[in-house]
């Protein structure tokens, strides 16, 4: 579309202005209107309108090498920038969602499921989102981009409502107490395994760790590899001596948010690991 848009207005006899008022008016509304579910990266949107700004700097009398930035800059009339105006949409729309006494249910589903699937123990919108920029399968997902996005440029999100989730920080979350390092290299398989928190690797008391050949008998880890990385840094880190499995006293853990607690866990609900509230 923008292609063809480019090729239609290049050869004609048209201002610089002209250029613009189309690319404001038609092509970003057709743009806005077809990307209603999905928010890309601003590189991405960048490359998506090029071939018109190529036209406009044509138009315009400027050098085919002048940067985006400069260009806004020099031309007396105004250009719309169409990433912001496509986040600035997604925002509003979200934003109506959880407002809207009509939507309520959807938007703690949607909440709650991005929460679920990130082993996030806060909402998503007060936690960092940037260890998950790069899975594949979140960069068109426009909840999280839009929330991804506003957080690079410090747009706070305010819900109306808290996501119907279990205050999981008390389970002491492996994502907050293990190195980041580790936690890049091992959350696919914290996801894999449904393990998110280090209540789910201790003694129902809360104040053992429980070994790995324990792990794999209760079907908690996998039965067949060696201990990783994460679970030896855990051993070497939390316990009180080599010689005992009793945990630090900064790590004990209620014995609610155990595995003795059957609520915790629903296996049931594959769209998020822990029991809404």
């Amino acid at each position: 579309m923008v292609k063809d848009m480019a090729a239609l207005l290049g050869p004609k006899k048209l201002l610089a202005q002209h250029v613009a008022y189309l690319y404001n008016a038609v092509l970003l509304s057709r743009l806005e209107f077809r990307l209603q579910t999905t928010l890309f990266s601003e590189s991405t949107i960048q490359s998506i309108v090029k071939p018109l700004f190529s036209v406009l700097r044509r138009k315009a009398g400027l050098a085919t090498t002048t940067p985006l930035p400069l260009l806004f800059l020099k031309l007396p009339f105004s250009i719309q920038n169409a990433f912001y105006r496509f986040l600035s949409f997604h925002i509003a729309s979200w934003q109506k969602i959880f407002t809207h006494p009509d939507f309520k249910d959807f938007a703690l589903y949607a909440i709650s499921y991005l929460q679920g699937y990130l082993g996030a123990e806060s909402c998503p919108t007060i936690i960092n989102l940037e260890p998950w920029s790069q899975i594949v399968s979140l960069r068109t997902h426009t909840l999280f981009n839009s929330l991804l996005f506003s957080s690079r440029l410090n747009i706070m999100w305010s819900l109306s409502f808290w996501p119907p989730r279990h205050d999981l920080q008390p389970a002491l979350p492996l994502r907050s107490i293990l190195p980041h390092s580790i936690f890049q290299s091992s959350w696919k398989l914290w996801k894999h395994l449904n393990i998110f928190v280090l209540a789910q690797l201790v003694s129902p008391c809360g104040r053992y760790l429980m070994n790995w050949p324990d792990l794999r008998y209760l079907g908690i880890v996998g039965r067949k590899g060696r201990i990783p990385n994460w679970f030896t840094f855990i051993n070497n880190n939390f316990l009180s001596s080599s010689s005992s499995t009793l945990l630090l006293s900064s790590y004990f853990i209620n014995s609610s948010f155990t595995l003795a607690s059957s609520c915790l866990l629903d296996h049931t609900v594959k769209d998020y690991s822990f029991y809404p509230q």
